[in-house]
């Protein structure tokens, strides 16, 4: 349902818990979208990583009895009954990601997509299907974007009409592909278009030479594109491109010594979208939904000094809480009575570290 861009990057990933990998029992904790479930990648006696999922209405958590063929990197849900998890070797330098597998919460009906490679990103929809943007698959050049059943396998090409040989897809939250960079021989450019049926158009262009801006994100309305761009200055910085009028606004988020890296929190099964995180002095996070900027302020000011990551579920909100030593603490947060209460400890083997 929810995904930082690259979530990406790392959705599912803490921040910290990449820092403090060597001696995390845990990472990348992330709630189900209402709330009746939290997955976590757990150490398993073997060394390798697994799924452990936890029943929030009866308290109990289990792992998945399923074998990854590997460690797992990475975990998203992709509706209340069912996972994506990312597949891959975390005891190589740097960790590798191999593929893809789906599965439901209770370890049932797993089904590898294998033939989509390591994905550029899944976007989930609370559904059986999931946006996959994959490269160079069925014999085409090139980055594409499918819509893909993980349960059957169905797939619909989404990105038959592109406007080159696509780098990078950015998807709008109806799911149209409207947004390209692409790389030929001799330029480099990127595109847009007002909607599925539209023309491209093309932004800017850079004949045998990097691109300054790189589109990310689109704005609930779809009317407004996010882009990483080095248009006004030394280092790259946040703007908003006004895909009617062709319009620049910004920056939106900038640092005066080094360039804005940022990821992006867009909700595909309601079309919101949520907010950006980025790394300032330590990650932060710019909220444009009103209820995560009034959850984040809570939490921040309930646990100061952290970095805390908060993504909600029903009623309920997973915090993960992390700083320069630790990995990370997991809570839960009730909204309705503004109570948090511990879970887990990233840096905790032991099952007693839950409730």
């Amino acid at each position: 349902m929810r995904q930082v861009f690259t979530r990406l990057l790392l959705v599912g990933l803490c921040f910290a818990a990449q820092a403090h990998a060597e001696r995390a029992h845990y990472f990348g904790a992330t709630i189900s979208p209402r709330g009746n479930y939290f997955a976590v990648a757990a150490k398993g006696a073997n060394g390798r990583y697994t799924v452990h999922v936890f029943n929030l209405v009866r308290r109990r958590g289990v792992p998945l009895a399923a074998d990854f063929g590997g460690d797992v990197t990475r975990v998203l849900w992709q509706s209340e009954d069912r996972l994506v998890v990312y597949v891959g070797d975390l005891t190589s330098e740097p960790p590798q990601e191999r593929g893809v597998v789906a599965i439901d919460h209770d370890g049932r009906d797993p089904v590898t997509l294998g033939r989509y490679g390591v994905p550029d990103f899944v976007h989930t929809t609370d559904s059986d299907e999931i946006l996959l943007g994959v490269s160079e698959y069925a014999g085409r050049p090139g980055h594409d974007v499918y819509r893909v059943n993980t349960r059957t396998l169905k797939e619909t090409l989404l990105t038959s009409e592109s406007p080159g040989k696509v780098t990078s897809w950015v998807v709008d939250l109806a799911g149209v592909p409207r947004a390209a960079a692409v790389a030929e021989s001799d330029r480099n450019a990127w595109y847009v278009r007002k909607s599925a049926t539209a023309p491209w158009q093309m932004v800017e262009e850079a004949r045998i030479s990097q691109l300054p801006s790189k589109p990310m994100a689109f704005d609930t309305d779809g009317k407004t594109l996010y882009v990483l761009s080095r248009r006004n200055g030394e280092h790259t910085a946040l703007y908003a491109y006004d895909v009617g009028s062709g319009a620049w606004d910004g920056p939106i988020l900038r640092h005066a010594k080094r360039d804005i890296t940022a990821g992006f929190y867009s909700d595909f099964a309601r079309r919101q979208f949520l907010g950006i995180w980025y790394q300032d002095d330590k990650p932060s996070f710019l909220w444009f939904d009103p209820e995560r900027a009034k959850i984040q302020k809570s939490v921040d000011a309930a646990l100061p000094g952290r970095t805390n990551q908060i993504d909600k579920g029903g009623d309920s909100w997973l915090v993960i809480s992390s700083s320069a030593r630790e990995p990370g603490e997991v809570y839960l947060l009730d909204s309705k009575r503004m109570s948090m209460q511990k879970v887990l400890s990233y840096s905790i083997p032991s099952s007693s570290a839950l409730y």
